[in-house]
């Protein structure tokens, strides 16, 4: 059933995608990269977290036998003195680029050329996870032992859709399907055959109007939801709550946190190329599209008051941050990034990053050319 669900979104993804050429459709390396990507995307159930996805081996993505994906960075010949731990959804995670492009393994690559190399560091992001998951997973790691130095979230997108989706903030997305499949579950039980005969019949049946609907491109409804403003405030103060859990852990752990807002499609002020135009395009015509588009609107205007007094200086809104570029700078309209943006947007966390490290264990002050 969850690969039946999965190809079918695959397909609407593909259906809804610009007929201008792919930023990457001039590269060599991108029919293979392609390919890895679409069979990397194979997830297995985690407790507490729900998903992470099974290990994969390719030329350019790995996922090791935790679910996390390889991060590329040089490193000396001394064993590794300091930890930065990266969470964040897809994006973080690497969707879009290969291991050596994404956010963590260009943060490493930059570290590397500003003399750092005794900085171990690990990607945790995944695919639609939200900042609780993200704080669930720090959590689990903690239990088990591993300690961090520095820990970087970098979140928005999914933490705001999760609330469109599901008409309120503070849930996964797609919370309403795991209530179904939990009562599902219930009546699929042994001693009732005929509510689990029923039952499966009218599976059957939604599953067959839910294809229909995804064959012909029809967008779902919106779950009953306050207005915009009011959910994207409930967003930016669920955002914030959950920080100062965060903050919390960290003071107990001895590590520093580093807080990054996403940029998106849907708050960029950059002038659009024709390929991020027909992007847009697509947002503008699909009512539940705009109706997402509006509220990270919202919550992007609100956030930078209500973290200053969580995190001050420690939370970077980077929703601006390619307002001047003139380059391709998305790669869908869900904040996925080309590498040579990943590079723009490690090169802002690095130096917020550089400002909180700790010096190395052994005393010595960071050596950092500039």
């Amino acid at each position: 059933m969850y690969r039946l669900q999965g190809a079918l979104r695959r397909l609407v993804a593909s259906a809804a995608r610009p007929r201008v050429a792919h930023p990457y459709a001039q590269e060599p390396w991108f029919p293979a990269f392609d390919a890895e990507e679409h069979a990397s995307r194979l997830m297995q159930w985690e407790p507490y977290v729900y998903w992470r996805r099974r290990p994969y081996r390719g030329r350019y993505i790995n996922v090791d036998s935790s679910g996390r994906r390889r991060t590329v960075q040089p490193l000396g010949r001394r064993a590794p003195a300091r930890r930065i731990w990266f969470f964040g959804g897809s994006a973080m995670w690497g969707t879009g680029a290969r291991d050596e492009g994404t956010i963590p393994s260009q943060v490493g690559a930059l570290l590397s050329e500003h003399g750092v190399d005794d900085v171990a560091i690990t990607n945790y992001g995944e695919t639609g996870y939200v900042f609780t998951q993200e704080l669930l997973r720090l959590e689990l790691e903690l239990r088990r032992g591993a300690r961090p130095d520095v820990v970087v979230f970098y979140d928005g997108i999914n933490d705001i859709a999760a609330a469109v989706m599901d008409g309120q903030a503070g849930v996964p997305q797609n919370e309403s399907n795991r209530a179904a499949e939990f009562q599902l579950g219930r009546r699929l039980g042994p001693d009732n055959d005929l509510r689990a005969f029923v039952t499966a019949l009218g599976l059957a049946a939604s599953r067959s109007a839910l294809l229909r609907r995804l064959t012909t491109l029809e967008s779902p409804a919106p779950a009953e939801s306050p207005s915009s403003d009011t959910l994207a405030r409930r967003v930016v103060d669920t955002y914030a709550a959950t920080a100062q859990l965060a903050e919390a852990l960290a003071r107990r752990y001895g590590a520093q946190v580093c807080y990054f807002w996403q940029p998106a499609l849907y708050t960029t002020r950059k002038a659009l190329t024709p390929y991020e135009q027909a992007l847009r395009a697509k947002l503008d015509g699909d009512p539940f599209e705009r109706r997402l588009r509006t509220v990270p609107v919202a919550a992007t205007a609100a956030i930078d008051a209500r973290m200053a007094g969580v995190a001050p200086g420690r939370f970077t809104n980077l929703s601006g941050l390619f307002d001047g570029d003139t380059t391709t700078v998305f790669l869908d309209q869900i904040g996925h990034t080309t590498e040579r943006a990943d590079r723009r947007l490690a090169a802002v966390m690095l130096d917020r990053l550089l400002a909180v490290l700790p010096p190395t264990r052994t005393g010595r002050a960071i050596a950092v050319r500039r």
